[in-house]
C-alpha cells in the first residue's frame, strides 16, 4: 500500500520466506534533469566569461549563456525542496535537528576540507598562486569553517556554500521551533525585498 509520505511499501521476501515492507523512495526524474541542465548552464556561463579575457578569445564566444548564472538560483530553490521532502517527518514531529545537522556536516565539510586544504598548502608554499591577494588568517579560517565572509581568497565559488550553511541553520530552527523559524523567514524576506529599493 501507498504510505502517506509518497513512498510505496512492497513485500520483500527473505530467506525464511517471510515478507517485510520495503519503502521505495520517490525519485523526481524531472528535477534531476533540471539539475543537470542548470549545471550545464552555469558551466557555459563561466566559459563565456572566461573567454572574454584577452589571453583567450577577447570577446564573448557564447553570448547566449550570459544568463547561465541563474542556474545557481535554481540550485538554491531545488535544495530547499529536497530538504523539505527528505525531512518532512522531522518537520511534523519537531525532532531530528541534531541528525539533520550531522548529515549536512558529513555531506559538505569533509570534501571541502580536502579541497581547501590542498589549495591553502599550495598557496602558502607558492605565493604566486594567491590569485586574490595575500592570504590572511581570517581568509583561511573563513575558508575552513564556511562562515559568512566578505571575500573569497582561497576557493572562489565558496560563497555559494556560505549561503547553504545559513539555509541549513534556518532549516534546523524550522525543525525544532517552527513559529520562531516563520518569524525569521518573514523578516529575511522583508529585508530582502526592502534591499531592492535601498
Amino acid at each position: 500500500p501507498d504510505n502517506r509520505y509518497g513512498g510505496v511499501s512492497r513485500p520483500m521476501s527473505d530467506m525464511t520466506g517471510a515478507s517485510t515492507p520495503r519503502k521505495i523512495t520517490p525519485k523526481f526524474t524531472s528535477l534531476e534533469a533540471g539539475r543537470a541542465f542548470a549545471a550545464l548552464m552555469v558551466v557555459l556561463f563561466h566559459c563565456n566569461e572566461t573567454g572574454r579575457d584577452a589571453k583567450y578569445f577577447g570577446y564573448e564566444a557564447l553570448p547566449f549563456f550570459r544568463g547561465g548564472y541563474s542556474g545557481v538560483e535554481y540550485f538554491f530553490v531545488l535544495s530547499g525542496f529536497v530538504m523539505v521532502v527528505a525531512h518532512r517527518k522531522d518537520l511534523v514531529s519537531h525532532s531530528g535537528t541534531a541528525r539533520f545537522l550531522w548529515k549536512r556536516f558529513q555531506r559538505l565539510y569533509p570534501t571541502l576540507w580536502v579541497v581547501v586544504g590542498v589549495l591553502i598548502i599550495a598557496m602558502v608554499a607558492v605565493p604566486a598562486l594567491q590569485w586574490a591577494g595575500r592570504l590572511s588568517t581570517g581568509d583561511i579560517v573563513a575558508a575552513v569553517t564556511v562562515i559568512p565572509y566578505p571575500r573569497e581568497r582561497v576557493l572562489s565559488v565558496e560563497w555559494t556554500l556560505r549561503y547553504e550553511i545559513v539555509f541549513y541553520l534556518l532549516f534546523a530552527i524550522c525543525i525544532r521551533w517552527r513559529r520562531t523559524a516563520v518569524v525569521i523567514w518573514l523578516a529575511w524576506c522583508g529585508i530582502g525585498l526592502a534591499s531592492i529599493w535601498l
